[in-house]
């Protein structure tokens, strides 16, 4: 698998569906969650809220 072509697919689709808003997400510190906060981040920077919970 080419986990660069994967993640930046990610990145693409995460693009398309947010547009130009801002969006929120929920980071528990788990793999999970802070993968998706990773990868939004990376696709929408400062439009990206995080809250920790």
């Amino acid at each position: 698998m080419d986990y660069r072509a994967f993640v930046e697919e990610q990145i693409a689709e995460i693009r398309k569906e947010v547009g130009e808003g801002t969006t929120i997400n929920a980071l528990s510190g788990g793999v999970d969650s802070s993968v998706v906060t990773a990868l939004g981040f990376r696709a929408l920077g400062n439009r990206l809220k995080t809250v920790f919970i």
